[in-house]
């Protein structure tokens, strides 16, 4: 992973075999995208049920003149460019991520739009790529993991009256979606009369305390947690705007707020998760919070995808369609990374052989390299055991705190030039 084509290649042919397939009109950003997602979705065959985080991001680009065909980011008035880009990736229920099931992207206009975004047909707002996202999620697993159900962690971004409205058309049998409520909506229980969500939920029968592993994310440090929980079957009054027309949708509604003392300077949790799942029981509430807390994988993804070693907003590529080639081939590598990062940390890997996550190439190299560092290598290796190697080659010193994909990917980076160097010489 280098933002720039020449970092990557060292030999000239490949290089501008490169510049070559990202220039090519006639190779879509799409089908590349597909390419990884396949590869996910046949790694879930064989589960029952998987995670699908999705989750926004901003690129930043230099592009003064626009001529890269960017578009605004940020605040209008700074003038910035860039592109939004709206992924989701794949996961085991113990949070280990399988890889980039779907990635959509666009450019903002510059000029600020006056119609309110809620007197705009759908088809011009930004809620459509949620749409979008989870219809390309949905087609994938149907050609290549039809028995295994999908579960969309949407936050905030995602409590809109069109996926709601798509939530609704969905049996949880087939499919499930824990959204974040962004907003209060109008809401019916019980045939009691037209209230509020919030109220509902503060005069639920059923309410919990429980003690709760919150793991670190962004501006949050790891702790357990003492949740409150409260869990209400509602029917949502939704409006599809522009139109006067009402919608009534049901769903199973959990409030989640922390109690007691929480580190210094960090707020308390406090969500309102949505979801087709019927949650009548603590244990179901609990598994749907479980869900959700592992939202933050994408966010993850995200970060290693801007930031380790990928660096994807220093490209100097030109085009649009060469640039979203380029974004969606390190966004498969950074999954990768994340994915070898998280499955070093679980109890399977332990058990994992190797051979299933590296190539032979690999395995040969990273047991010559440490050969002729004097280091000593098992017969037979597991995935914990060679993931900690290859960080190890990109100078992690074993301690308690397990590597991170920076310094993975460092050592896959070392551990795949040698493995191309083995294949020449027709040692592997």
């Amino acid at each position: 992973p280098r933002p720039k084509v020449s970092e990557v290649f060292d030999c000239p042919k490949e290089a501008q075999a490169c510049y070559d397939f990202l220039e090519n009109d006639r190779i879509s950003v799409a089908a590349v995208v597909r390419a990884s997602a396949e590869a996910t979705a046949r790694k879930a065959a064989s589960l029952p049920r998987i995670l699908i985080p999705c989750d926004g991001a901003s690129l930043t680009f230099s592009d003064m003149e626009g001529a890269r065909g960017t578009g605004s980011v940020g605040s209008r008035t700074k003038g910035a460019r860039g592109l939004q880009v709206l992924d989701a990736i794949a996961l085991r229920e113990d949070g280990t991520p399988l890889g980039l099931m779907a990635m959509d992207w666009w450019a903002r206009s510059m000029i600020r739009n006056t119609k309110h975004s809620h007197l705009r047909p759908v088809k011009e707002r930004e809620v459509q790529h949620w749409l979008v996202v989870r219809e390309s999620v949905r087609e994938t697993m149907a050609r290549l993991s039809p028995d295994t159900v999908p579960v969309f962690l949407h936050d905030g971004g995602a409590d809109a009256w069109p996926v709601l409205l798509d939530i609704r058309g969905r049996s949880y049998k087939e499919e499930i979606t824990v959204v974040r409520a962004a907003q209060d909506r109008g809401s019916y229980d019980g045939g009691r009369g037209r209230t509020y969500l919030w109220s509902l939920l503060k005069r639920a029968p059923d309410r919990w305390r429980v003690r709760q592993h919150i793991p670190p994310g962004h501006g949050r440090t790891g702790r357990r947690a003492l949740l409150e929980i409260s869990v209400r079957r509602v029917t949502l009054d939704v409006r599809k705007m522009p139109s006067k027309k009402r919608v009534n949708v049901p769903l199973w509604a959990i409030m989640v707020r922390e109690r007691g003392r929480t580190p210094r300077g960090q707020e308390r949790l406090e969500w309102i998760l949505l979801t087709n799942q019927p949650t009548p029981t603590l244990a179901r509430a609990r598994e749907v919070i479980g869900w959700y807390i592992l939202r933050w994988r994408v966010e993850d993804h995200h970060k290693t995808w801007k930031k380790s070693g990928s660096e994807i907003e220093r490209t100097q590529l030109r085009s649009l369609g060469a640039m979203g080639k380029w974004m969606a081939i390190h966004a498969a590598v950074s999954a990768r990374a994340l994915a070898l990062t998280h499955q070093a940390r679980t109890p399977e890997a332990a058990e994992t052989p190797a051979r299933k996550v590296f190539s032979e190439a690999e395995l040969t190299a990273l047991r010559a390299l440490r050969a002729s560092r004097e280091m000593e290598t098992p017969a037979k290796l597991s995935v914990a055991q060679a993931v900690l190697y290859v960080a190890i080659l990109g100078g992690y010193l074993p301690s308690k705190t397990p590597p991170g994909p920076r310094i993975i990917r460092r050592g896959l980076e070392r551990l795949v030039i040698a493995a191309t160097a083995l294949e020449a010489i027709g040692a592997v």
